[in-house]
Parts: structure tokens; C-alpha cells; sequence
């Protein structure tokens, strides 16, 4: 059986500039049924610089969310974020109640300057009508 080294290098580059702040990332799903009727729904996490958090939601509809920053030397975040949003629409009238609810998935890596203030990550069409989903990161290092 083949002996490993006892002085094994830590290559681990999220460990090696960790910085040991929090991070404080807030998500915002604006969906736009109509041109007249939009919801918004936000999720808020607390995560430390380079580790992941992750919020599941789930009854009538569906968020989960899964979430790494990590601060960068120049005050940045950059964020690995994935998103899976599948809303209630038993509320709403939609133009065929026969038709199967539409389930959005994204996965994005992004910049993400650290002051709080809510820039758009993506916007997206549902492919069978007019309606849009919006989704907003904000995120404020900690101190």
C-alpha cells in the first residue's frame, strides 16, 4: 500500500484568500404574469466569504437557491449562484389553464459590487407567452 505525504500543499484557492467576513446576499424574483400583475419574491442569506449557502422553499411553488461568494482583493464579490424558481400561479389567470406551469433554472457566475445596491442578474421570457421573470442580486460584505 503506497505511503501519502504527511507535507501535502493546501491548493484550495477558496481557502487560501479567505478573507473570514460575511457576506450578505439578498435575491429578488420579480415575474411579470401580466402586463398589469407582478410579484415579487426575495430570499436573504448570510454566508462567509467563500463557503455556500443554500435556502429551499418549496408548497404550492418552488425557490431554492444555492449561493458561493467570495470577496475579491478589490472589494468585489463574485458569486456563483444557481436558481430554481416555480411559481404558485393558482391565484392567477393565465390564458390556458391547461397548460403546464413553466419551471425557471439558472446558473450564473457574476461581479457583484459589495454596496447593497440590487443590479440584474438575468431576464427571462416564458417561451409560451408574454410574461418575464427578473431576478436582482444585491450583495454588502459585512464588516
Amino acid at each position: 500500500m503506497p505511503v501519502l505525504p504527511t507535507n501535502r500543499i493546501n491548493l484550495d484557492v477558496r481557502n487560501s484568500t479567505r478573507t473570514w467576513q460575511n457576506v450578505g446576499i439578498e435575491v429578488t424574483i420579480s415575474d411579470s404574469l401580466t402586463a398589469d400583475v407582478t410579484t415579487k419574491k426575495t430570499v436573504s442569506l448570510m454566508i462567509v466569504d467563500g463557503e455556500s449557502g443554500q435556502v429551499r422553499s418549496a408548497g404550492a411553488g418552488t425557490i431554492n437557491v444555492d449561493v458561493v461568494p467570495s470577496i475579491r482583493p478589490d472589494g468585489r464579490v463574485f458569486l456563483r449562484l444557481s436558481l430554481e424558481y416555480l411559481p404558485d400561479l393558482s391565484g392567477q389567470q393565465t390564458q390556458n389553464q391547461n397548460t403546464p406551469r413553466t419551471t425557471f433554472n439558472e446558473s450564473l457566475a457574476l461581479m457583484v459590487v459589495p454596496d447593497g445596491k440590487p443590479m440584474i442578474a438575468s431576464q427571462t421570457s416564458d417561451p409560451r407567452s408574454d410574461r418575464k421573470v427578473t431576478v436582482q442580486i444585491a450583495a454588502t460584505v459585512v464588516k
